[in-house]
């Protein structure tokens, strides 16, 4: 019907059918109602533009087809008389982003094509659709093609404040992870910007972007991550402040730990919050491998009321946890047996442990030995097993939620039924345990274990090194350009 007679269903049919089609992609997540262009068909992505009045995001989902790098839309509002809002947004605020069939992300720049440009991006719309000039007749003004172009780097932005970042769109695998430019934050009066010299990759990071176990969703987000950038370990240099902050000053190196976006050149940090001077006598990467480890060994210290005359085993001593559990212990003077593997034997019992014993030439829970505490700093034993193991009034300690988060449960019973304990420590990321590990570090009395150091742009591959659960101590992600060669344990 290229006739000028073509049909269009009912305005309200329309406006129907779009809300059906933003609920069907807002309630899956985007796994469904999105999807990519095909010979002879266009494809459905969801723009999100800044609202022209609010200031707020507003998505909107569109028809597309891709033009070389370009992506291709029309500002035909289902044909209706009216211009769209998303391309009213997009005139007073052309930058946006873009999600596309499988949880792709782009950050984009929107313009309106042009004369001979217009009328070949047209031609190739009049292709994948016969009635096309029929519907646009319709229309008082002229529909705009709308081409969404890449934005790159500093293009859009003329002070420069772009920076890399490790970015995830939606759960998944380590390969959801990629390195995208994206803009820099901005500190508030509490905050410091710091410019991330070394980063690290932890469990924690992992089970994040995984969303296991599934409740942490209800922390993160439901259908996909609220926070895109992963991260907590960080050391750098403070790179501004906020108009409030005394603590910090412009060029003071730092190191500490947050919940989120460390994976970047650049994180903001609040003035309060568990950052403190980088020891004077650690690298950068060095520094970045303290604080997550410590602070979860930490907390189970405290609660086993460790000293001089107790005795704590320490179940996988050669993990980021395990290792900083043994010199921590050995701090608070208690008398340590450590498990591990063969390869690490030398290096745990150079942090300090009083007896070490390779697990797979013996079982310590059949050797006879009685302890006052064992820690699971690895979530691969259970209380059933090491109970035997345990003194009268002794405690196991767990790092995980255990085989269907019996832990919690077990650690509650406990408290009642019998004279041994189980208990889940919670670890307190807090300025006063990073200062006490800088204390520690400058009196020579603790160290961090680095097995392995990654450029950030080589994140996917650290992380799936981190999930073969065979690391020693902690894996680094250097950024701008501060990568060493590390190997080896040191």
């Amino acid at each position: 019907m290229a006739d000028g007679k073509a049909r269009l269903p009912p305005r309200w049919f329309i406006k129907t059918a779009w809300h059906v089609h933003r609920w069907i992609v807002r309630a899956t997540g985007g796994r469904r109602g999105l999807w990519a262009p095909r010979p002879g068909k266009w494809g459905a992505l969801r723009l999100t533009t800044t609202g022209r009045r609010s200031g707020e995001p507003r998505s909107v989902i569109v028809g597309y087809y891709e033009d070389g790098p370009n992506l291709v839309s029309m500002a035909m509002n289902g044909w209706g008389a009216a211009e769209p809002a998303w391309w009213l947004n997009l005139q007073a605020d052309p930058q946006a982003v873009v999600e596309l069939a499988g949880g792709v992300r782009r950050e984009v720049l929107a313009g309106r094509a042009v004369g001979g440009e217009r009328d070949r991006l047209w031609q190739r719309w009049r292709e994948l659709d016969e009635n096309l000039d029929s519907y646009a007749a319709r229309r008082p003004c002229e529909t705009a093609v709308v081409v969404l172009e890449p934005r790159a780097a500093g293009r859009l932005i003329a002070d420069g404040k772009r920076m890399r970042a490790v970015v995830h769109d939606r759960y998944g695998p380590p390969s959801v992870l990629r390195l995208e430019d994206v803009e820099r934050p901005e500190p508030e009066k509490d905050e410091v910007l710091v410019r991330v010299r070394a980063t690290t990759v932890t469990r924690t990071d992992c089970g994040w972007r995984a969303a296991k176990p599934f409740f942490v969703r209800y922390f993160t987000g439901l259908h996909r991550p609220r926070q895109r950038i992963l991260g907590m370990e960080l050391a750098g240099e403070v790179e501004a402040v906020g108009a409030a902050v005394s603590e910090f000053k412009v060029g003071d190196q730092v190191f500490g730990v947050t919940g989120f976006g460390a994976n970047a050149e650049f994180v903001c940090v609040r003035e309060s919050a568990a950052l403190a001077p980088r020891p004077a006598t650690m690298s950068f990467e060095e520094a970045a491998a303290v604080c997550d480890g410590a602070c979860i060994a930490l907390a189970a210290i405290l609660r086993a009321d460790l000293r001089s005359g107790r005795t704590i085993l320490v179940y996988g001593a050669s993990g980021s946890i395990g290792t900083a559990a043994v010199q921590l212990a050995k701090h608070y003077e208690a008398e340590v047996t450590a498990v591990c593997n063969a390869k690490n034997v030398e290096l745990v019992r150079s942090l300090g442990a009083d007896r070490v014993i390779d697990y797979l030439q013996e079982d310590f829970t059949k050797n006879g030995e009685r302890y006052d505490v064992i820690f699971d700093a690895v979530g691969k034993h259970s209380f059933r097993r090491c109970r035997g193991s345990l003194r009268a009034g002794g405690i196991y300690l767990e790092t995980d939620l255990g085989f269907l988060w019996h832990v919690p449960p077990l650690a509650l019973a406990t408290r009642w039924i019998g004279d041994k304990r189980v208990a889940l420590p919670i670890p307190k990321y807090t300025k006063e345990n990073v200062r006490l590990l800088k204390e520690l570090i400058e009196a020579g009395k603790y160290r961090a274990v680095i097995d392995r150091a990654y450029p950030l742009e080589h994140v996917v591959e650290a992380t799936t090194y981190v999930e073969t659960g065979q690391k020693t101590g902690n894996v680094v992600l250097t950024v701008n350009g501060e990568h060493t060669d590390s190997a080896q344990p040191s």
